[in-house]
């Protein structure tokens, strides 16, 4: 689950609560982790088009504290993403459409999509 939806300006940002998480292959289950409680992520979800998007994942201030950890957003995991149709109409119910954005867009003003200040 999560905790808010912030919109910075044509990015979403999440803070997401991970209680558990599986891993399936071709339908069977591999392995599902269980999560501490009160492990939270910060995902910083930028849309590409109705169906990519690149989200970068960091931990909280409070999780970098806990372990150790930085917070920087220098630090973060960046992913590549597709939404299937079932997400999507489902999603499509909580937040409004994403812009429109190409990866063209993207590769032609990188800067425009990155929320770095310098």
């Amino acid at each position: 689950d999560w905790d808010e939806i912030l919109l910075n300006d044509n990015n979403y940002q999440w803070k997401v609560n991970f209680r558990t998480i599986s891993l399936r292959l071709f339908g069977r289950k591999l392995f599902t982790k269980e999560f501490d409680e009160g492990t939270s992520r910060i995902w910083i979800t930028t849309y590409i088009d109705d169906t990519m998007r690149i989200v970068r994942a960091g931990v909280t201030e409070s999780e970098a504290k806990r372990l150790g950890k930085s917070a920087d957003q220098s630090d973060y995991y960046l992913f590549v993403m597709t939404r299937d149709n079932k997400a999507r109409k489902v999603l499509g119910d909580i937040i409004p459409p994403p812009p429109k954005a190409t990866l063209f867009d993207v590769l032609a003003d990188p800067a425009k999509f990155m929320d770095d200040d310098d």
